[in-house]
């Protein structure tokens, strides 16, 4: 994670999981890194992030959960983002 990109790109795409978006959607944004660093961001790495992600909590909102995310905050973000 030499830039921060899997971090960040990961966090990205939790929070877009916690909003709805489509897994297309998800993948879509988590490659743009490549559009600016080159070609070092790869679906690999997302595909596996979300399979133990969803392998051990079961979904976004249950990894945020586990992560210490309320449900009423998540509620709040969804309600604050989402039109």
């Amino acid at each position: 994670c030499l830039r921060g990109w899997d971090r960040t790109g990961w966090f990205a795409a939790v929070i877009q999981g916690l909003l709805g978006a489509s897994s297309s959607t998800i993948m879509s944004e988590f490659l743009k890194s490549n559009d600016y660093y080159g070609n070092g961001v790869q679906s690999a790495y997302l595909n596996a992030a979300i399979s133990e992600m969803k392998s051990r909590y079961g979904s976004y909102r249950g990894y945020a959960t586990a992560c210490g995310v309320s449900s009423s905050r998540i509620s709040t973000l969804r309600a604050k983002l989402v039109d």
